[in-house]
């Protein structure tokens, strides 16, 4: 199967760098040029020190930008920040296609398996209880829903249980990749006006594909996965409609969330949680926070041009 995913709003997957004006770019007539220190006559500051960086880029920088840089965005909007988010030049990288995959199927095995949904609610309860690192509290859990017990016959008619993680019979490839301009420079705020930073994302339009590969002796994966998109993607859609978030068309896509300030809900069980055992939920909210040091919530929603980042349309193609 093919998966296709379709930008409908900026979306932001993060290279791990910040940029800083002046030192990393500088942003002339509109467009952002990221500056190739190895292109610069450094040499002159070193023999001179009356001659400064900033004359660097001043002299020579301003006159001829493409030179002395290594890549160039369009600024799409003006922010007041003075650095800029850098980007994964993957896009959208495999990893994360099936990190969201891994999500959907979990949602969908918990709503539709009243036993899994036991197990994993307990074990989520265990963990609090005990106090452990975050990157645990749901991580067992989650992995024990996942987890099939086969058996397997050994030497001398010996068979013993072989227990393996489903998904990991799951490869995706990425196919495309986007392109420079398939990419922009925008302005990230929240709808308080409390927030803003420049980052590098993603354009709405920009198409990146992917093989999804299942092993054969579990092809039941391939119709599974797919009720588990439409139906992740039905109730978080209906969340944030309730919410005030506009949802893009899709047509015979499925709207999903991607990437740097989509939200906790997109990419947890949550809104499962929520629905299941609110008292828990509440639980989960109040060990995150404390841990953090700060309200781990819902309220901020992330927004470029006015419209939430993170949109894109997926389609599963046979």
């Amino acid at each position: 199967m093919m998966v296709e995913l379709t930008i409908k709003t900026p979306t932001f997957v993060l290279g791990g760098g910040r940029l800083m004006e002046g030192i990393d770019f500088v942003v002339l007539n509109n467009n952002l040029y990221v500056l190739d220190l190895n292109k610069l006559p450094i040499d002159q500051v070193i023999r001179n020190p009356r001659v400064s960086f900033d004359s660097l880029i001043r002299d020579f920088v301003t006159r001829d930008p493409m030179k002395y840089s290594s890549r160039l965005y369009s600024v799409e909007e003006q922010c007041g920040s003075g650095e800029v988010l850098d980007h994964n030049p993957e896009g959208i990288p495999a990893s994360e296609v099936k990190g969201f995959l891994r999500t959907t199927y979990l949602y969908w095995l918990l709503k539709n398996d009243a036993e899994k949904r036991t197990r994993f609610l307990g074990i989520v309860r265990e963990r609090i209880s005990e106090g452990v690192a975050l990157n645990r509290v749901s991580t067992d859990a989650e992995d024990n829903v996942v987890l099939v017990v086969s058996d397997k016959v050994l030497y001398e008619e010996e068979v013993k249980e072989a227990p393996y993680n489903v998904m990991n019979k799951v490869i995706i490839k990425q196919l495309t990749k986007p392109k420079h301009n398939d990419c922009g420079v925008y302005c990230i705020r929240d709808r308080e006006g409390k927030f803003s930073i420049r980052a590098l994302g993603l354009r709405p339009g920009t198409v990146i594909r992917y093989e999804l590969i299942i092993d054969k002796r579990r092809e039941y994966l391939n119709p599974d996965l797919i009720k588990a998109l439409r139906e992740f993607s039905t109730d978080l859609v209906a969340l944030e409609s309730r919410r005030g978030v506009r949802v893009p068309e899709c047509g015979d896509g499925l709207p999903i969330r991607v990437g740097y300030g989509v939200g906790r809900r997109w990419k947890t069980m949550l809104n499962l949680l929520e629905s299941l055992d609110p008292a828990l939920f509440r639980d989960v909210t109040n060990y995150v926070s404390s841990k953090l040091g700060k309200v781990w919530g819902d309220s901020t929603i992330r927004l470029v041009n006015n419209e939430p980042v993170g949109w894109v349309c997926v389609r599963v193609i046979p």
